[in-house]
Formats: structure tokens, C-alpha cells, sequence
């Protein structure tokens, strides 16, 4: 049986200040690792720029491992469409050997930042549908258009040091919808 969490949380890179009174983001901006080389209002998206934000994203969730004092990390949820040439075709090949590897249930120490970061770049190019389970502390889904959810039965109290290390990357939290975006 799934666990049912009190709190969950977005994290997102797109600035709420471009949304409208709907909550509607109103910006022409990319959403997923396809969209290198097109344009939009910021320029080019180019494959380094691309990569400074999956850091970001990949630093949020090691500072929710690290605040919630997590020893491992479940993989759940788990679910693979591609094939080893659609890897080919887009030169990911040394992801390739991860997504071959992991496996529903699989087990992995938090301090194994190598495997852990794999598995999130997987999750943010849409390569798999992955959850992070926090051992008891929670669980981190990749979504579509960069988007990445975060449940827990912490309180927000508890959370608010990780939440400022977050909102220093240039992402933005926010809670079940923009109207709660968590304020700087």
C-alpha cells in the first residue's frame, strides 16, 4: 500500500513572478532535455545551460537527504520505455549502463552520490518514471517539464533550512499551487 504523506512539496526552476493571476506560467521557456539548441525568450538553450540546471536539481535532492538525515534511498515506481539505440541516438550511452542496471526495490546508501545523481538525470530526461523513496522520510518523483515533487510527513518547520538551500539555487518550492508558493 502506497504510504499517504501530509505535506508535499514542487520544486521547480520557472520564476513564479512570470505567472499570471491564474497561475498560469506565461514565459516561452524550455521544459526537457529535447529542447536544447531551440530558442526562446532567454536566448539558445545550449547543452552546458541544460546541465546548470540538472545540477540544481540534483544538489536540491541531496540537500533533502542530507536534512532529513536519510541512510538510503528505494528506488519505487519504477518504469523504462526506451531501448539501447534511442540511447545511441541521443549520445547518452553512459546513462545507458544505469538504466540497465537499476531495478524496482533496488536499495542504494545515500552517500553514493554518483548512482543517486544517474538516477535523477534518467528521471529529469524523461528516460524513466522513477520514485526516490526517503527511507521513512519521505519520497521524490520526477514529473514532466522539470518538474520534481517531494512528499513527506515532516513538518515545515523541519524543513525550512533545506527549503532557503533550495530557493539559493534559483529553484522555487512551492505547495499544492502557486497560491502557496513559498515566499523569499
Amino acid at each position: 500500500m502506497d504510504e499517504i504523506y501530509r505535506n508535499s512539496l514542487a520544486i521547480v526552476k520557472y520564476n513564479p513572478d512570470f505567472r499570471d493571476e491564474n497561475g498560469y506560467y506565461i514565459r516561452n521557456e524550455w521544459t526537457s532535455v529535447s529542447d536544447i539548441n531551440k530558442e526562446f525568450e532567454d536566448g539558445v538553450l545550449t547543452k552546458e545551460e541544460y546541465i546548470t540546471v540538472e545540477e540544481k536539481y540534483i544538489e536540491s535532492v541531496f540537500i533533502l537527504i542530507k536534512s532529513l538525515e536519510v541512510s538510503e534511498v528505494k528506488i519505487s515506481g519504477l518504469y523504462k520505455s526506451w531501448t539501447r539505440k534511442r540511447f545511441k541516438n541521443w549520445k547518452q550511452l553512459s546513462l545507458y549502463k544505469m538504466y540497465d542496471f537499476v531495478f524496482e526495490g533496488m536499495i542504494i546508501k545515500s552517500d553514493n552520490m554518483p548512482i543517486i545523481s544517474k538516477l535523477i538525470k534518467l528521471g529529469l530526461r524523461e528516460l524513466l518514471t522513477i520514485d526516490l523513496i526517503l527511507k521513512d522520510k519521505g519520497t521524490i518523483t520526477f514529473g514532466y517539464d522539470f518538474y520534481m515533487y517531494f512528499k513527506t510527513n515532516e513538518d515545515e518547520p523541519s524543513l525550512e533550512k533545506s527549503i532557503d538551500e533550495i530557493k539559493k539555487l534559483k529553484l522555487y518550492p512551492y505547495c499544492n499551487d502557486m497560491s502557496d508558493v513559498i515566499s523569499e
